[in-house]
C-alpha cells in the first residue's frame, strides 16, 4: 500500500470519527433539551396546582383552618410518639437524604476522600433563610444540608485557588476538607419485637415481671443517667423478652432480669459516649485552625544524603510551588539541587568565613554561630564601596543575610542584618550591577565574578530550604521566621545605623497618608526594622487597630488607606513575634473584619487569607521558645569545608593547635578510669593542672576501640554491674582481681582492675563511689573516661594535699575546652548530657548520683515495660532522668484489694471480647481524691503511654511485682515487644534508639537493669547473693579445665554461666523482671489464655468468672517448694542479721526437692540418649623396649560402657560411694592424661573435645555423691598431677622436635609459650604488664609467644563476633542445665581447634577454606605440596588449582591427613597431575577403578574433607545415579539425597563462573550431578526471590536446570528495574547465563524500555517473550527487532500504535520461517 492510500485511509477515519462525534453530541444535546422541557413543564404544573390550592385557600377558610388544627395535633402527636422511641422514622428519612444525597453525587461523578471521611458533591440553590450560596457544596457521607456544622461551600478565590467555607461559621476557611473519622450516628434506643410465650396471658403475671424489671433498674446506680423516654423503652423490652424465654417467674430466672438490666444499661451509655466522643472528635476537627496540609517531600527528596547532587538547579518554572501560603514564591524549595547541598561538604567554603566565626561572631557562652558564604562586594552608586556580604545560621537553625564593613585595624562590623522570610529574588546569571531581593528588601551589588555571585545565589535558598525545607510545614516556617527575626535583632548594631526608628511616626505615615506603592517603599523598610522586636510589633498593631477605629479618611473607604492597611498587616505577618500584650491577637482578629466590611471579593479573599495565617501563627507563637532557651540543634555538612581544600587543611591544623596548647592540662590519649568527687557545687581537683584524677587503662587506642567501648559493650556491662548502684564495687572487685591475677593477662577487665586498684590507693578515700552508667568520649583528643562518682558529704574531712576544690560550672567550662569538646561560644548550661550524647558529663555524673538516693516511695504503681531484643539480649526501656527502673506512675498509697486485683487481671480477657481495655480516662482537672481506682489506674496507663509514646498491646496479669524488699512497692505491668522496625539504630556500632515520647527514653540491657534494681532495692538480700555468685564464677574459673587451652576460652560468659547459675537461679526468685521480659518474649499469652482452659467454655463466662478459674488452675500448677523458696527469701530480710549460709542451704536442700519433683514427672516420657563408647587413647600398652616416636603409633586403650554416664553412675544401686567415685576418678585420670598427650595434635582435637566434655559430664556427676570438701582435695591431686604430666610430655616432645631436620614443620606447643602459673609472673599492681598487639600498635613481633599472642588476639575477636550471634538464641540464663554448658564447652573447644590452626600458621600451612574471588583464573597458586595419608603414605603433587581442591590451592610443604587413607589420597593426587583437556577421561576412568559402592562412599568423604568439586560430583554420580543407555540419570529421591548432603557444602562456595568452569572441565561424566546442582541452586535462590515457583521438584525440568536458573534470575534482576543490577550482575549475563535465557515472561509488571534493552543485549538466543500489559513503548520495540531467534512475542495492552505491532508480528514470523528454512 502506497502512501498516498495510507494517508487517504486515515483521512477517512478521522472524517468518521467527528462524524460519530457530533451525532452523539446531537443526541446529548436533544437528550438535554428534552429533560429541561421536562422540568420546565414540571415548574409548570407546579405552579398551576399553588394557584389552585389558594384559590382553595380563599374559598374554604375554615375547612383550611380546620385542616391547620389537624396538622398541628398530628405534628404533635408524632413529636409524642418519636419521644416515646419511635426514631426509625427520623432514621429512615435521614438515610433517604443520604442516599438522595449520593445519588446526586454519583449522577455527578463526584467524590472526595479526606482521610477516613467521604465527602460527596452536592449543588444547591441558593437559599437566604439557610444563608446558603449557590454552587457547590461537599457533604459528609450519611450527613444532609441541613448538618451545618459539617457540610462546606466550595469557593473558587481570584488567583484559582479553591477554599472551603463552613456553612456554620463562614470564618471558618479551610484548603482542604477536613478529616472527621468514622464518625459514629446518634445513638436511639429502639423498642424491640419477642413472641411472648403461651403462659403468659394473665395481665396480672405480666405485671409482676413488669415491677420486677423495673426494680433491678432502679437498683442500677447509672439507670439516672437515662431519659424517660429510654427508661421506659428498656423496661419495656426486657420485660418482652424475658416472657419470649420463661414461662414463669421465679427465683432463678430473677437472676436473669437482674443480669440483663446491668448489661443492657452499661452497653448503651457506653455506646452513647463512644458516639459523644465521636461527635466531639468531628466537631475538633472541623473547627480547628487548618493551612494546607504539610506535605511530605517527594520521593526524589526523601532521602538527600544519600541521592546523587545534581549539576545544575531546575528551572523555575519546572519547581512545582510550596503547599504553604507563607512561602508562595519561594519555587526552588522543591528543587533537590539546592536541599541536597546542604548535606554535602562546600567545595567554596574559604579561610575568610572561618575567620569572622572566631572574630565578628565570637561572644562567649553566646552560642555558635557559623557562617555558610562570605565574600566582598562593591557598592554604592559608583560601585567604589567595598562592603562584606555574608550568610550566617546560629544554634537553633535560623540563617540571616549580614551585611559587614571592613577595617585594616579592626574586626569587620556588622552595619546591617536582615531575616530571611519568605522570598529570594537573585539572578541566576550576571556579576556586575546585580540587583537582588531578599522578602522585601532590594539590594545592588558587584561581584568578583560570575562563581562569587553564584555562590551567594545558591546560600540564600540554601538557607531557605534548610529553614523551612520543602515548604509544606506551616508550623515550622513560623517558627524558623520568628528565630530569623531574633537573630536579626539580637544586637542593635545589626540595625542599620545602630537605631530603632520611632515606630508611632513610621505608623502615622503609613496609615493615615495617601501614598501608596513605591512611595511607601523607605516607610516600609523602618516598619521591618520596628517589627523586629516585640515591643516595636505591639506599638505598630494597636497603632494599626487605632487607625481603624479613629480614621475619618478610613470611613470613607479610600482605596490606597485600604491598600496600605493592608500591607501593613501583611508585614506584621511576615515578622512574627511573641506579644507582651496578650489582648493584641484577639484585637487584630476582630479590626481585619472591620476591614472586610463593603469590600470587594479579592480584598476579601486576600483579609480572609491573612487571618486565617494570623489564627495559625498565635498558637505557635504561644509556646514558642526564645532562642536563648533553645537547645543546639546540629550545622549540617555544608558549613565543613571539602576535603583536601585549604580551608580543611586550616580546621585540621586548629585542631592541633588547640591540642597543642591544651596538652600540658590534658591527658594523653588513652581509656581512662576517672574519679569525679563533688560536695555541693565544688568539685575536687588536681593541684597542678586542675582537671580531675584519672588512671589509664588502655593506652594509645585506635578509633575501633574507642568507638567499641559503648554502654552496649560486654566490658561496660560487667562494669554497670558491679558499680552503677554499688558504692562500695571497689571491694568486690579484690574477688574478681584474685582471677585475673594468673588469668587473662591483658585483657580489658583485667587492665581495668588494675587501674581501679591504682586510683584507690592514689586517694584519701575507701571507696570509689558509684560509676556513671554511660561511658565518656572525647574523639578529637583521642580519649574515653569510665566516670566513677564520689560524694563528700564533709570537705573538712579531706585533706588539702589530696587536692583543690574548684566551683563546677568554672572548671566544666575550662574542661570542656581543653578537651576540644566546646569552644568558646559555647553554651555551657545547653551542652548535651544525655545518655546517649554525655558531653557534659560532671553535671550529668552529679544527677545521676543524686537521683540513686530518690527512692520510690511506698504505695501501688502502674509500670510499662518495654523489651526489644537485641543480639547481646534483651534490653528494657528506661526514663532518661532515672535509668534503674522502667516508666512507673503512682496510682494508690495502699495495694489494691482482692476484687481490685481480679479486675486488673481482667483487662486483657475485656480487650479480647471487645477490643478495648475499658479504661475511662478521666479529665486532667479532676482532683485526685475523687477518682475511683479504676479511674486512676487509666489516668497512670494514659501517662505512660504520652511519656513513652508507645500505646499499651497487653498486660502481665499473672502476678503483682514486688519491687522492694519490704515489699511496701507493688507495679502491675503493662508489657510492649518493640518490632524491629520500631527500633532505629546509630553509628558505626549501631547502638538501639527507641521510639521517643513526651519524655526522653533509653534502652538498657535486661541483665544490667535487674542487677542495678536489686542492689539499690535489695540491700540486705542481693549483696551476700552476688557475693557467692562471684566466689563461685572464680573458683571455678580457677581450677577447671587444667589442661593446655587457651586462657581466653575461660573468660566467655557463656561458660561463666554454668558455674555461678546455682546461685544466680535463685535471683530469679526476688526479680521483677526476668520473668516479665522471659514471658514478652517467648510466650506473651494472658493469664485466661494460657490457664483458662477451653476457649470455648471461657466464652460462656463472664470476664470474672473467667479470671476467678485462671487464676484457680494458675495456683494450683504452681510448685509448692517453689513458694517456700520465695518465703525464705522474704523473711530473711524480716530477720535481724542475715545468716547467708543456712538460708543458702535451705534454698538448695529445696532446690533439689524441685529438681527431683521434675525428674520424676518428665524423665519417663523422655527417650534415652543413644549408647556410645568413650575411646580413651594411652600408652600402657606399649611393651618395653619399644620405641616412641610416630612411626610406630600406640594402640589405644578402649573403654566400652553399655549405658550413658548417668547409669554408669548410679548403676549398682547397693555399691559404696567411695567405690563409685574412685571408679570414675580413674576414668577422669585416664581422661586428663589423653587430653595432656594428645593436646599438642591438632588431627586429635575434636576427640580430645569430646572427651573432655565426658570428664566434666563425670566430675558434675560425683558432685553429688562425696563429700565437697574431699572431691575439692582430690581434684586439686588430679590437676597438680595433670600440669606435672603435661610439663613431662611437653619437655620430651620439644626435645624430639628441636633435633628434626631444618625445615621440618613443628607440631607442638612452642617452648615460649608462658605456663599458666609462671613463678616470675608480674605483681597484680603492674600497670601496664605485657604489650599489647591491637590494630596500630608501635610494638613488633620479636619472638614467637609474640606472635601467638597476636593470634590469641585475633581468636578473642573471633570468639566474641560468635558469641553476639549465640546471643541472639539466649533466651533465660536461670534455665541453663548441665547439657547446654556441655554444649557451649564443646564450641570453646572448636574455637581452640581453630586457634590452633592460627597457631600453627606461624610454622607451616594454614588448611582454612580461602575466600574465593569471583573467577578461577585470578587464583594465585603455590610451588606443591605433599599430601600424607592416615598411613603416612606421602604423595607430591604440583601446584593445586582451586578447581581441583580448595582446601589445598595455594598451600605448599607437607600436610597430613590423619582420617583419609593411601588409597583414596593416590586417586585424588593422579586426578590433580591429570591435564585440564583429560579430566573427563579421567573421571571415566575413576569410576571403573572405584565403582563398589564402599569405594565411591570413601572418595566422596575424602571430596568433601578436601573440598574437591570433581570428585565429590562423581562419586555422587556413582552413589545415586541411574544408568540409562551410556547417559547417568538421577529420579526425584536421589535429587533430595544429594540435596540434603551438598545444599550447605563447599560446593556453593563457588561462583556461577566456576560453575561454568566445573562443567567445562568435568565435561559429560558431571553432566548429570550439575544438573542437580544448578536444581539446588534454583531452590535456595532463585526461587526465593520469585515466590511463583518455589514448589519445583527436580524432575519438573530434569537436564535443563541451567536454563531455568538463568531465565528466572534475569527475570527476577529486571523486575527489580535498571538501577538495582549492578555491573558485575550484567557481566555475569553477557559472559556466563545470558546465552541460556530463551524464555521469558513479564505479563502485567512494571518492566520499561530500559529493562527491554539490558535485556535484548545480555540474552541473544531469546525465543519467546510475554510483555504484555506493561509500560513498553516504541523504543523497545526497536530493541526487540535485533534479537535473531524471537519467535513470539506478545506486546497486548501496552502502549504501542498499530505499526509497532505489525513490526513485532512481522519479525517474529520472519524468525519462525527462517527456523523452520535451517531445520
Amino acid at each position: 500500500m502506497s502512501s498516498k492510500d495510507k494517508k487517504e485511509k486515515t483521512d477517512k477515519k478521522e472524517k468518521s470519527d467527528k462524524k460519530e462525534k457530533s451525532d452523539k453530541k446531537e443526541k446529548s444535546d436533544k437528550k438535554e433539551k428534552s429533560d429541561k422541557k421536562e422540568k420546565a413543564d414540571k415548574v409548570e404544573k407546579k405552579e398551576k396546582s399553588d394557584k389552585k390550592e389558594k384559590s382553595d385557600k380563599k374559598e374554604k377558610p375554615e375547612k383550611e383552618k380546620s385542616d391547620k388544627s389537624k396538622e398541628k395535633s398530628k405534628e404533635k402527636d408524632g413529636k409524642s410518639k418519636e419521644k416515646d422511641g419511635k426514631s426509625k422514622e427520623k432514621e429512615s428519612t435521614k438515610e433517604k437524604d443520604a442516599k438522595s444525597t449520593t445519588k446526586k453525587a454519583t449522577n455527578d461523578e463526584e467524590q472526595k476522600v479526606s482521610g477516613a471521611t467521604t465527602y460527596v458533591r452536592v449543588k444547591v440553590k441558593e437559599d437566604k433563610a439557610a444563608k446558603i450560596k449557590a454552587g457547590v457544596v461537599w457533604i459528609p457521607a450519611g450527613k444532609t444540608v441541613s448538618d451545618k456544622n459539617f457540610v462546606w461551600q466550595e469557593i473558587a478565590t481570584p488567583n484559582g485557588e479553591i477554599n472551603y467555607v463552613l456553612l456554620a461559621d463562614p470564618d471558618n476557611v479551610k484548603y482542604e476538607l477536613p478529616d472527621i473519622g468514622g464518625m459514629a450516628q446518634e445513638v436511639v434506643l429502639e423498642k424491640k419485637k419477642f413472641e411472648e410465650k403461651k403462659e403468659w396471658k394473665d395481665e396480672a403475671a405480666k405485671k409482676q415481671v413488669t415491677n420486677a424489671v423495673k426494680k433491678y433498674l432502679a437498683a442500677e446506680p447509672r439507670f439516672v443517667e437515662l431519659n424517660k423516654d429510654e427508661q421506659a423503652t428498656m423496661q419495656s423490652n426486657i420485660s418482652k423478652e424475658f416472657m419470649s424465654l420463661y414461662k414463669k417467674l421465679d427465683i432463678g430466672s430473677e437472676g436473669w432480669i437482674q443480669d440483663q438490666s446491668q448489661a443492657q444499661i452499661s452497653d448503651f451509655l457506653n455506646a452513647k459516649k463512644t458516639a459523644q466522643r465521636s461527635m466531639e472528635r468531628a466537631l475538633a476537627a472541623v473547627n480547628a485552625v487548618q493551612l494546607k496540609p504539610t506535605e511530605p517531600l517527594s520521593g526524589e527528596l526523601e532521602d538527600e544524603a544519600d541521592l546523587p547532587l545534581p549539576s545544575t538547579p531546575m528551572p523555575a518554572e519546572k519547581c512545582p510551588l510550596p503547599s504553604s501560603p507563607l512561602v508562595p514564591k519561594a519555587s526552588y524549595l522543591r528543587d533537590p539541587y539546592y536541599q541536597r547541598r546542604i548535606h554535602i561538604r562546600s567545595a567554596r567554603r574559604v579561610l575568610y568565613e572561618s575567620k569572622l566565626e572566631q572574630t565578628t561572631f565570637l561572644v562567649p557562652g553566646g552560642g555558635d554561630v557559623r557562617v555558610l558564604c562570605a565574600m566582598g562586594v562593591k557598592t554604592g552608586k559608583d560601585f567604589s564601596k567595598t562592603l562584606i556580604y555574608a550568610v550566617a545560621r546560629d544554634w537553633v537553625g535560623a540563617y540571616c543575610f549580614f551585611i559587614m564593613e571592613a577595617s585594616d585595624t579592626s574586626d569587620p562590623m556588622v552595619v546591617g542584618a536582615y531575616p530571611i522570610l519568605y522570598h529570594v529574588d537573585f539572578p541566576s546569571v550576571g556579576y556586575q550591577n546585580v540587583k537582588f531581593q531578599i522578602d522585601e528588601n532590594f539590594f545592588n551589588a558587584t561581584f568578583r565574578d560570575q562563581e562569587h555571585a553564584q555562590w551567594l545565589h545558591d546560600a540564600l535558598k540554601m538557607a531557605m530550604c534548610a529553614m523551612y525545607g520543602n515548604g509544606s510545614d506551616d508550623d515550622r516556617i513560623t517558627s524558623m521566621r520568628a528565630y530569623s527575626v531574633e537573630f536579626s535583632s539580637s544586637d542593635v548594631s545589626y540595625f542599620p545605623g545602630s537605631l530603632i526608628p520611632d515606630v508611632q511616626a513610621v505608623s502615622r505615615v503609613i496609615l493615615n497618608g495617601e501614598r501608596t506603592g513605591a512611595d511607601l517603599d523607605n516607610d516600609f523598610s523602618s516598619l521591618r526594622l520596628c517589627l523586629r522586636i516585640s515591643e516595636g510589633r505591639d506599638a505598630a498593631l494597636r497603632a494599626w487597630c487605632r487607625s481603624i477605629d479613629e480614621s475619618s479618611m478610613f470611613k470613607r473607604k479610600s482605596a490606597a488607606m485600604v491598600s496600605n492597611h493592608i500591607r501593613f498587616l501583611q508585614e506584621a505577618v511576615r515578622s512574627p513575634a511573641v506579644h507582651d500584650d496578650n489582648t493584641i491577637p484577639d484585637d487584630v482578629l476582630e479590626h481585619i473584619e472591620l476591614l472586610k466590611a463593603d469590600q470587594p471579593e479579592p480584598i476579601v479573599h486576600e483579609l480572609t487569607k491573612l487571618r486565617t495565617i494570623w489564627r495559625l501563627q498565635t498558637p505557635v507563637m504561644n509556646r514558642w521558645i526564645p532562642r536563648g532557651e533553645r537547645k543546639d540543634v546540629p550545622f549540617e555538612e555544608c558549613f565543613l569545608p571539602e576535603a583536601g581544600t585549604q580551608a580543611e587543611r586550616q580546621e585540621r591544623m586548629l585542631v592541633v593547635q588547640k591540642r597543642a596548647q591544651a596538652s600540658a592540662f590534658i591527658n594523653p590519649p588513652g581509656i581512662y578510669l576517672t574519679l569525679l568527687c563533688y560536695h555541693g557545687s565544688q568539685v575536687l581537683c588536681q593541684s597542678g593542672s586542675g582537671t580531675l584524677f584519672s588512671e589509664m587503662i588502655v593506652p594509645q587506642p585506635t578509633s575501633d576501640e574507642l568507638q567499641s567501648l559503648t554502654a552496649e559493650s560486654r566490658d561496660f556491662q560487667w562494669i554497670a554491674q558491679i558499680g552503677c548502684t554499688n558504692d562500695n564495687w571497689i571491694q568486690e572487685t579484690q574477688r574478681w582481681g584474685d582471677l585475673y591475677r594468673n588469668v587473662g593477662k591483658g585483657t580489658f577487665r583485667s587492665r581495668f582492675l588494675h587501674a581501679a586498684n591504682r586510683l584507690l590507693h592514689s586517694q584519701p578515700f575507701s571507696t570509689l563511689g558509684y560509676i556513671l552508667d554511660v561511658p565518656v568520649h572525647q574523639p578529637l583528643i583521642g580519649c574515653a573516661h569510665i566516670v566513677t562518682v564520689l560524694r563528700v558529704d564533709n570537705k573538712d574531712r579531706v585533706p588539702l594535699s589530696a587536692g583543690v576544690w574548684r566551683n563546677i560550672s568554672e572548671m566544666e567550662h575550662q574542661l570542656y575546652l581543653q578537651t576540644l569538646v566546646a569552644t568558646e561560644s559555647t553554651r555551657l548550661p545547653f551542652l548535651p548530657m544525655e545518655y546517649y550524647n554525655c558531653k557534659r558529663f560532671v553535671t550529668a555524673a552529679i544527677r545521676y548520683r543524686e537521683v540513686l538516693d530518690r527512692p520510690l516511695t511506698d504505695g501501688f504503681y502502674a509500670g510499662y515495660l518495654v523489651v526489644h531484643v537485641d543480639s547481646a539480649g534483651p534490653m528494657v526501656l528506661l526514663p532518661e532522668g532515672h535509668r534503674v527502673l522502667p516508666p512507673l506512675s503512682l496510682v494508690t498509697e495502699v495495694p489494691p484489694t482482692i476484687n481490685q486485683w481480679r479486675w486488673l487481671q481482667g483487662l486483657n480477657e475485656r480487650k479480647r471480647r471487645t477490643g478495648t481495655f475499658g479504661l475511662d480516662v478521666p479529665s486532667s482537672a479532676t482532683p485526685l481524691h475523687h477518682l475511683t481506682f479504676e479511674q486512676r489506674f487509666a489516668r497512670s496507663i494514659d501517662e505512660l503511654e504520652r511519656a513513652t509514646g508507645i500505646p499499651v498491646t497487653s498486660f502481665y496479669d499473672t502476678e503483682l511485682a514486688i519491687l522492694d524488699e519490704g515489699q511496701r512497692v507493688r507495679a502491675f505491668f503493662a508489657v510492649h515487644l518493640l518490632r524491629p522496625q520500631e527500633v532505629t539504630y546509630v553509628g558505626p556500632t549501631l547502638s538501639p534508639r527507641p521510639p521517643q515520647g513526651e519524655v526522653p527514653m533509653i534502652l538498657k540491657h535486661s541483665s544490667v537493669v535487674e542487677d542495678n534494681h536489686l542492689r539499690l532495692y535489695w540491700p540486705k538480700l542481693f549483696p551476700p547473693m552476688s557475693d557467692e555468685r562471684t566466689s563461685l564464677f572464680t573458683r571455678a574459673y580457677s581450677t577447671a579445665q587444667p589442661f593446655a587451652i587457651d586462657e581466653v576460652f575461660r573468660l566467655q560468659h557463656e561458660c561463666a554461666a554454668a558455674f555461678y547459675c546455682d546461685v544466680d537461679k535463685f535471683c530469679s526468685l526476688i526479680s521483677w523482671q526476668r520473668p516479665i521480659v522471659s514471658w514478652a518474649i517467648t510466650d506473651g499469652r494472658p493469664l485466661v489464655e494460657r490457664h483458662g482452659g477451653d476457649p470455648v467454655t471461657v466464652a460462656m463466662r463472664s470476664v470474672e468468672d473467667a479470671v476467678d478459674v485462671a487464676m484457680s488452675n494458675y495456683s494450683a500448677s504452681q510448685d509448692v517448694n517453689v513458694m517456700t523458696m520465695k518465703s525464705l527469701l522474704y523473711e530473711s530480710v524480716t530477720k535481724q542479721h542475715l545468716a547467708w549460709a543456712t538460708l543458702l542451704s535451705q534454698l538448695r536442700e529445696r532446690d533439689r526437692v524441685v529438681a527431683a519433683g521434675y525428674a520424676g514427672r518428665y524423665v519417663p516420657t523422655a527417650p534415652l540418649p543413644a549408647v556410645r563408647q568413650l575411646v580413651l587413647r594411652t600408652q600402657d600398652e606399649l611393651g618395653p623396649g619399644e620405641e616412641d616416636d610416630d612411626d610406630n603409633p600406640r594402640p589405644p586403650t578402649v573403654y566400652e560402657v553399655p549405658c550413658n554416664l548417668t547409669e554408669l553412675v548410679f548403676k549398682d544401686a547397693e555399691a559404696q560411694q567411695a567405690e563409685r567415685y574412685f571408679a570414675m576418678q580413674e576414668i577422669v585420670n585416664d581422661i586428663v592424661d589423653e587430653a595432656c598427650i594428645y593436646s599438642i595434635d591438632v588431627g586429635h582435637v575434636k576427640d580430645v573435645g569430646q572427651l573432655v566434655c565426658d570428664m566434666i559430664s563425670v566430675v558434675e556427676a560425683t558432685e553429688d555423691l562425696v563429700d565437697g570438701a574431699a572431691l575439692l582435695t582430690l581434684k586439686d591431686e588430679t590437676i597438680e598431677n595433670a600440669w606435672e604430666e603435661r610439663e613431662k610430655f611437653q619437655r620430651h616432645w620439644l626435645d624430639v622436635f628441636q633435633s628434626d631436620a631444618p625445615g621440618s614443620r613443628t607440631r607442638g606447643l612452642p617452648h615460649t609459650l608462658p605456663p599458666p602459673h609462671p613463678e616470675e609472673e608480674e605483681e597484680f599492681n603492674d600497670p601496664l604488664g605485657a604489650p599489647l598487639f591491637y590494630d596500630g600498635s608501635p610494638h613488633t613481633v620479636t619472638s614467637l609467644s609474640d606472635g601467638i599472642r597476636v593470634c590469641f588476639a585475633k581468636a578473642t575477636n573471633t570468639c566474641e563476633q560468635l558469641q553476639q550471634l549465640m546471643r541472639v538464641c539466649n533466651s533465660a540464663v536461670e534455665a541453663l542445665e548441665l547439657v547446654q554448658c556441655i554444649q557451649q564447652y564443646s564450641g570453646c573447644v572448636a574455637r581452640r581447634d581453630a586457634l590452633l590452626g592460627q597457631t600453627q600458621a606461624l610454622e607451616g600451612p594454614d588448611l582454612s577454606a580461602r575466600d574465593l574471588p569471583q573467577s578461577s583464573s585470578s587464583r594465585a597458586q603455590g610451588a606443591g605440596v605433599t599430601i600424607v595419608a592416615k598411613d603416612f603414605q606421602e604423595y607430591f603433587v604440583p601446584a593445586v588449582n582451586a578447581l581441583r581442591s580448595i582446601v589445598l590451592s595455594n598451600v605448599s610443604g607437607s600436610v597430613r591427613f590423619p582420617s583419609i587413607s593411601s588409597n583414596a589420597l593416590e586417586v585424588f593426587a593422579q586426578h590433580v597431575r591429570t591435564p585440564d583437556l583429560a579430566t573427563p577421561q579421567s573421571l571415566e576412568l575413576l569410576l571403573a577403578t572405584n565403582s563398589d559402592m564402599r569405594s565411591a562412599e570413601e572418595l566422596l568423604d575424602m571430596s568433601i574433607q578436601l573440598k574437591a568439586p570433581l570428585i565429590a560430583l562423581r562419586a555422587v554420580t556413582a552413589l545415586f545415579g541411574t544408568k540409562r543407555g551410556t547417559a547417568t540419570f538421577f529420579d526425584l529421591k536421589a535429587a533430595q539425597k544429594i540435596k540434603a548432603l551438598l545444599e550447605k557444602g563447599f560446593l556453593f562456595e563457588y561462583s556461577i563462573k566456576d560453575w561454568m568452569e566445573l562443567e567445562v572441565l568435568g565435561g559429560a561424566p558431571i553432566a548429570a550431578a550439575m544438573d542437580v546442582l544448578w536444581w539446588i541452586r534454583y531452590v535456595k535462590e532463585a526461587a526465593s526471590m520469585d515466590a511463583a515457583s518455589h514448589n519445583d521438584a527436580y524432575v519438573d525440568h530434569e537436564g535443563s536446570w541451567k536454563q531455568v536458573y538463568a531465565e528466572t534470575r534475569v527475570r527476577v534482576f529486571l523486575l527489580y528495574g535498571v538501577h538495582a543490577i549492578s555491573a558485575d550482575e550484567v557481566t555475569l549475563w553477557t559472559e556466563s547465563i545470558g546465552r541460556y535465557v530463551e524464555y521469558l515472561t513479564f505479563r502485567e509488571t512494571s518492566i520499561t524500555d530500559a529493562e527491554v534493552e539490558v535485556m535484548v543485549s545480555c540474552c541473544p538466543n531469546l525465543k519467546s517473550l510475554d510483555l504484555s500489559f506493561t509500560q513498553v513503548t516504541s523504543k523497545s520495540v526497536k530493541h526487540l527487532l535485533q534479537c535473531k531467534y524471537i519467535a513470539e512475542c506478545s506486546v497486548s495492552g501496552c502502549n504501542l500504535s498499530t505499526n509497532d505491532h505489525d513490526f513485532i508480528r512481522r519479525h517474529c514470523a520472519d524468525n519462525r520461517r527462517r527456523e523452520e528454512g535451517r531445520l
